[in-house]
């Protein structure tokens, strides 16, 4: 975990899928990224509202969560 380990930044995450149609918004929150993938292709994020964990993958334009959160370390040992 520590070679992951990156200085926090704040990024726009995707959260989840367009409820309605693939023209409907997709909801985005600001969130932490403080890990870098090394060996696979998971992120780890911090949600400062809930105060939890995630995952999250490189998506097109902006990193999508994968719906696992929790601790900082469960949720990178979920890698």
């Amino acid at each position: 975990m520590r070679n992951s380990l990156v200085e926090p930044r704040l990024d726009t995450v995707q959260i989840g899928e367009a409820k309605t149609g693939p023209d409907a918004p997709i909801e985005t929150r600001e969130l932490w990224i403080v890990t870098q993938p090394v060996d696979n292709v998971y992120l780890v994020v911090f949600d400062p509202e809930s105060r939890e964990f995630g995952l999250a993958v490189k998506g097109k334009s902006h990193p999508e969560a994968v719906s696992v959160w929790g601790d900082l370390v469960s949720t990178f040992c979920a890698r």
